[in-house]
């Protein structure tokens, strides 16, 4: 997925693969062009690309990067961080 920021960069956002998203809620009705998101993720250190954790939209998470078993990222990493309400 692509998304621009404030400054007009576009940023590859890096998300599960499309079955696993389905899966777990999300898919093409989830965003439509034009949203303002909050994207939490870890960036790469040379590109502007981002391993998305969460996408919040409106104040509610819409997005949680899960693995197959329904872990999310920030589980898997033991981070004490989480996103909004994923």
């Amino acid at each position: 997925m692509i998304a621009t920021d404030e400054q007009d960069r576009e940023w590859n956002l890096l998300l599960a693969p499309p079955a696993r998203n389905r899966r777990f809620g999300f898919n093409a009705q989830s965003l439509a062009v034009g949203d303002v998101i909050e994207v939490f993720g870890q960036k790469h250190p040379k590109r502007l690309e981002l391993k998305v954790h969460c996408i919040d939209k409106d104040g509610e998470n819409i997005y949680t990067y899960r693995y197959d078993g329904g872990r999310t990222s920030l589980e898997r990493q033991r981070s004490d961080e989480s996103c909004l309400s994923g």
